[in-house]
């Protein structure tokens, strides 16, 4: 913590000449060591660890008050880009649901087959030669058309579908893919065959995905007759059964709904990733210039600023503490004659408030925690679960928004109470020694009883 006692040092007066005005500040100077001629890479700048070397040197160096305008305008751009592809996702999952609801007004209320069928085919066909050999290599081509290596075309879906069976490949259920072995074979057979009891196989994971397309096409009402049925529509061109063509399309087009939300959902993380560089660094910033500020006694030291971002559960009320000591420690309207006055008259702007309502509420209500509050099991229930992915959409976007106002206000009111105080140089306190700490707690321990001995012998 630092120590409250310890007064900034003046090394100038205020110039307003030097100053240029509110949106003006001093150059800062460089931290490097004279003896350091060496330029960070491309890698340093794009992770930012040469800002954290700088940093890292100049914690204990005297400085001044540094404007945050230009890590502003960065955060500002970053979180424009980052609330638009959440309005994206909030777009995605508002179409999503009227898919969805689409496909319940024509009587469908069971969710399709989530699996990416296609590539399992491909899984199916590797096995397939593998295990039967080089008279398999034709095997789920996906379509028929003639190739150097297979030059009438696609083998015969049924003849595939056959072998599966009779190779014992089928799996047990649909939660654990290992292959149920129809007859005792001993161990040096199986090998042979290429069964291998204690591994899943692969194909097992085609096969059923064949076997959920049927149950859903049962319970919806299609007219598909049998696996083979399936199997036949997927990997011809043509297909003889209709129903199962419109089975599998109702699952392609679930799946590739799921993952289009799932892909804008990953970009706007790494675009978090993204907008906590400006952020975090204005953040750690405008913690330092409390100091220049005439504003001492932080409880939250710059660095904190920033770690408590990143720990659990401090994470959830440390950053709304954070912005309120750097909010009473910038307010313009807190006399400089006393250092620590601003703990007492310092203001929080309502604003404060709400953004760390929507924080808090951001990290419980989001599109990875709604899935999983919501156990949809049929599609009038996956609508109910899409709403609140909207609404968890419409939040995180008012997070951002309101967090970009939030930080303008605090760089605006920065810059006031600098155009007030002027220029001055300060030096940070240099941390305690934890042992001269621990000490002088045991000598006020040892004190306060010695206090309280001699009250008794009174």
């Amino acid at each position: 913590m630092r120590d409250s006692d310890s007064t900034p040092t003046s090394n100038q007066e205020s110039d307003p000449e030097r100053t240029g005005g509110i949106y003006a500040p001093p150059r800062r100077r460089s931290v490097r060591r004279d003896s350091d001629d060496s330029k960070p890479g491309i890698f340093s700048r794009l992770t930012g660890r040469h800002r954290l070397d700088e940093i890292r040197e100049a914690r204990y160096e005297p400085y001044t008050y540094e404007s945050n305008e230009q890590n502003l305008k960065w955060t500002a751009i970053a979180m424009g880009v980052w609330c638009l592809a959440i309005v994206w996702l909030a777009l995605t999952d508002f179409s999503n649901s009227n898919r969805y609801q689409d496909w319940v007004d024509d009587g469908i209320t069971d969710i399709p087959p989530t699996a990416d069928i296609g590539q399992q085919i491909e899984s199916a066909r590797a096995y397939a030669q593998r295990v039967g050999g080089e008279e398999f290599r034709c095997a789920f081509l996906g379509l028929s058309v003639s190739s150097d290596e297979c030059p009438n075309g696609e083998m015969d879906a049924i003849l595939v579908s056959d072998f599966v069976e009779d190779s014992g490949a089928i799996c047990a259920n649909t939660e654990e893919y290992t292959p149920e072995i129809v007859e005792e074979v001993p161990d040096d057979e199986a090998v042979t065959t290429g069964l291998q009891t204690s591994e899943p196989v692969t194909i097992c994971t085609a096969v059923w995905s064949s076997y959920a397309l049927l149950t859903f096409a049962e319970q919806v009402g299609l007219d598909c007759p049998s696996v083979d049925a399936i199997v036949n529509s997927i990997s011809s061109t043509v297909s003889e059964y209709p129903d199962c063509d419109a089975a599998f399309s109702y699952a392609e087009d679930f799946q590739a709904s799921q993952d289009r939300s799932r892909l804008i959902w990953l970009l706007s993380i790494f675009l978090i990733v993204v907008v906590a560089f400006p952020y975090l660094s204005l953040l750690h910033r405008a913690s330092r210039n409390l100091l220049p500020l005439k504003s001492e006694g932080q409880k939250h030291l710059p660095e904190w600023s920033v770690l408590h971002h990143f720990i659990p559960i401090c994470n959830f009320f440390r950053p709304g503490q954070v912005l309120s000591e750097l909010y009473k420690g910038s307010d313009p309207d807190v006399t400089t004659d006393e250092p620590t006055a601003w703990k007492s008259a310092g203001k929080v702007r309502v604003i404060v408030y709400l953004w760390w309502i929507l924080w808090v509420a951001g990290w419980i209500f989001n599109p990875i925690t709604v899935p999983r509050f919501v156990n949809a099991q049929t599609l009038p229930e996956l609508i109910d679960a899409n709403d609140l992915l909207i609404l968890s959409d419409v939040l995180l976007i008012f997070l951002g928004i309101v967090a970009l106002l939030m930080l303008r206000q605090l760089h605006v009111w920065q810059e006031m109470r600098f155009s007030r105080i002027g220029l001055i140089t300060v030096t940070p306190p240099l941390p305690e020694d934890p042992l001269a700490v621990a000490l002088r707690q045991q000598e006020e321990k040892q004190r306060q009883k010695d206090e309280k001995d001699k009250r008794r012998g009174r």
